[in-house]
């Protein structure tokens, strides 16, 4: 009882225009013709970022920059090792569980899977902070970066083919890696010259994050404006 309380409380706070969002969101989910299940899109490969002779560490300057060798951070703290320097992108790192199912539809995985326990587990990779890293690495002159760089997102977008996938279920997460790339791009001086992979990941990202953009909007909290930020810039 107490917990249907809650519930009924939680859809009070959202208002009616939200709950109206929401219920659009879930009538377009139903249907096949929707936007949302019929996005496609081809594997995308190739060269993300250049090698050029023109990198400058006058930006982000910082000899702390943790390396990421053989081993990832996840939410800024935990150390996990891997084998062959590239991740495994559907892998619960503290739990030592694989998610199933990764090349289902978006939409038809469960938020709450049991088999690996927190979804979020699975997405913190895929939401490219070590691409920021990786950046200023190479922005500092270390030019084999650029190397693991393009080497770590073309195995993400093999490993994740567009709109399949635990990692392609939320709009937010979309936009994290939309953010990141762009924000990679501009410390390499790349972001007025991007690749033609660079644009197309980008743009797909953005065919994502647009088909759900009511849904984010009716939780009324961060996925509404992290999304538009994505979209924005």
């Amino acid at each position: 009882m107490k917990l249907k309380i809650k519930f009924y409380k939680t859809y009070l706070r959202l208002g009616i225009c939200n709950l109206l969002r929401y219920a659009v969101y879930k009538v377009k989910l139903s249907f096949f013709l929707s936007k949302l299940r019929r996005l496609k899109s081809n594997i995308i490969s190739g060269v993300f970022f250049y090698s050029t002779d023109d990198l400058s560490p006058t930006k982000f300057t910082d000899n702390s920059l943790p390396s990421w060798n053989n081993e990832v951070t996840l939410f800024s703290h935990h150390k996990f090792s891997i084998e062959n320097d590239i991740p495994d992108w559907h892998k619960n790192y503290f739990y030592n569980r694989r998610a199933k199912g990764v090349h289902k539809n978006w939409w038809e995985i469960d938020d709450f899977d049991e088999s690996f326990k927190d979804i979020k587990t699975i997405w913190e990779l895929s939401r490219f902070q070590w691409l920021i890293t990786f950046a200023q690495h190479a922005s500092h002159g270390d030019i084999e970066y650029i190397k693991k760089i393009n080497a770590w997102l073309n195995d993400w977008c093999h490993k994740n083919p567009p709109f399949k996938g635990h990692n392609w279920k939320c709009g937010q997460e979309a936009s994290f890696r939309v953010i990141n790339i762009i924000i990679s791009l501009y410390i390499l001086n790349q972001e007025k010259k991007a690749s033609i992979t660079s644009t197309q990941f980008i743009e797909m990202h953005l065919e994502r994050i647009n088909s759900s953009i009511e849904y984010a909007l009716a939780q009324d909290n961060n996925h509404g404006t992290s999304e538009a930020a994505a979209l924005y810039i």
